[in-house]
């Protein structure tokens, strides 16, 4: 909800006329408006059910219709899942068809102009949160690239370390692996959201050849083996100081696999 000269102004910066056919829409948009939310362009119209005001902004498209009685109609298409927008004119007016996959939108408008014109900066728009949800994306799996590498780097790191054991090296001169600070916040969130998020969240998508990697560093820590500096080495205590130092804590089973 925002107040109503909020959009009184947004209305008058659009040069959009107040009539008695949108009077009772435009006093209903205070109250469905959200905070921030700005107009794009509105129009009034029809569509199957009678006169309505069709607004765009920059996150939705709303038909509102305030019928006699106090009775309300309102249809709120989000940008996000608009599939379809088809535009057409013709000698009584224009029409606009708006399609998601859960709903069909027609309305007509005999103002063509500002029906393109709603239609033009709605398309600008549109635009504007593919590209950004095409960005997120492209992060998202850049992210998880990174992720994948530093966890292979580790498991080689370990690897390296308990070929280090198995040959001799006292433990003075073995460096232990480190992780990147990056991969250990990465982990430690997945291991909140495992923890505290919904049961029916999909799971992490980590590469198969990371966990190929992690598995099969784990699979050579199978057997304790004898060192000749502090005798006999506990390789699931490795593990668990590795998890230890990644995670805070060690747990059997690694987070996000």
């Amino acid at each position: 909800m925002v107040e109503p000269v909020v959009v009184w102004r947004q209305l008058t910066a659009l040069k959009f006329g107040f009539t008695s056919w949108n009077r009772k829409e435009i006093k209903q948009l205070p109250k469905l408006l959200e905070p921030g939310e700005r107009i794009l362009e509105c129009l009034n119209g029809w569509y199957e059910n009678g006169l309505a005001l069709l607004v765009a902004t920059d996150r939705r498209v709303l038909l509102v219709d305030q019928k006699a009685f106090n009775f309300l109609k309102v249809e709120s298409l989000e940008l996000h899942e608009i599939d379809k927008v088809d535009h057409g004119h013709h000698i009584m007016g224009s029409r606009l068809t708006i399609k998601t996959q859960s709903a069909v939108l027609h309305f007509r408008s005999m103002n063509r102009l500002r029906l393109r014109r709603l239609m033009d900066r709605l398309l600008g728009r549109l635009f504007e949160v593919q590209q950004w949800q095409r960005e997120q994306v492209e992060a998202s799996h850049q992210h998880l690239q990174d992720v994948n590498k530093q966890l292979q780097d580790y498991a080689i790191a370990q690897h390296e370390q308990l070929q280090q054991a198995l040959s001799g090296t006292p433990p003075a001169a073995m460096n232990p692996p480190k992780v990147d600070h990056k991969l250990a916040d990465y982990l430690f969130a997945q291991q909140l959201l495992k923890k505290y998020g919904p049961r029916d969240a999909p799971a992490p998508i980590i590469a198969r050849a990371a966990v190929a990697a992690a598995t099969k560093a784990e699979d050579a820590i199978v057997q304790n083996v004898s060192h000749p500096a502090y005798g006999r080495i506990n390789n699931a205590d490795l593990l668990g100081d590795a998890r230890l130092e990644i995670l805070g804590r060690a747990k059997a089973t690694p987070v996000g696999f």
